[in-house]
Parts: C-alpha cells; structure tokens; sequence
C-alpha cells in the first residue's frame, strides 16, 4: 500500500463516474473531490482501500501525496536507538571526555537519548542512579567549541 492513515493526498481530476479502479467503483457523489485534497482517515490492508470522507479509494484513484509526509518522533527515536553513534564508554570515561577533552557525549537508556555537549547543564537532567544504568558514548570529532 502506497499511503498511510494522516496522509494528505491529492485525488486525480480525470477519474469518471462508473468506472472502476483497482477494484472500487467511482460513483457520482464522489465527483466533487476530483482534483481536491483529501485526508486519508483509515487504511484497509486486506483489500488494499482507504477511506476518506466516507468513501473508500485505492491508489489509482489518487495523483500522489499533496503533501510530504512528516516524519514521526517515534520513528527517529526507534532508528537513533538501532544505529549507536560510537562504541560504548563507561561513565567515568564519557565524563572524563565531557570535563576535559571538550567532546560532545551521548547517554542512551531504553528509547531515551540525550546528547550533552562538554561543560553543559544538561548533565544534571540524568539522575546518578540513571546515568549508570544507561550507555554513553563519546560523539567522535564533536567538539564544542564554547569551553
């Protein structure tokens, strides 16, 4: 299936009344969405449909996507957890690397990432019992420039 549920797509202006595409017909009331952007509200994947507006569709009845598809926070954070940056630090190493080296370092615990560049605040948002149950890692050539 081409679409996903939240996509804004845009329906083709030359579909005509009667006829059938990819197996749905395209009835009369369906007309005034030719040409207009609709907003797909599900997607049936055992008879490849969606709806939208309360009437199904199938990708041939649609131009393409009206427009780009947003990328969904989970996803980023999912593909940040499966691609470590480095090779994993222990602690005393990645604050070694954050207090004297300047290097920008990455804690990850669970679907939770947190990049602290050197000298910065932000450690104090991981608790100490947190910080040594998660992974660090030290971002290779990321130094900061502001110590």
């Amino acid at each position: 299936m081409k679409y996903e549920k939240g996509d804004k797509v845009k329906v083709r202006s030359d579909l005509k009344p009667g006829e059938i595409y990819g197996g749905v017909g395209f009835v009369e009331k369906m007309s005034p969405y030719c040409g207009k952007v609709i907003e797909i509200t599900h997607v049936e994947k055992s008879d490849s449909t969606y709806k939208a507006d309360d009437y199904w569709w199938t990708d041939e009845m649609f131009e393409d996507l009206a427009e780009p598809r947003r990328i969904k926070a989970y996803d980023l954070m999912k593909a940040a957890a499966e691609n470590p940056p480095a090779k994993p630090v222990s602690f005393e190493e990645a604050m070694k690397a954050l207090d004297n080296k300047g290097k920008t370092v990455e804690w990850r615990y669970q679907k939770d990432v947190v990049t602290i560049p050197s000298h910065h605040w932000g450690i104090r948002c991981i608790s100490p019992c947190m910080a040594r149950r998660g992974t660090w890692y030290i971002l290779d050539g990321k130094e900061d420039n502001h110590a």
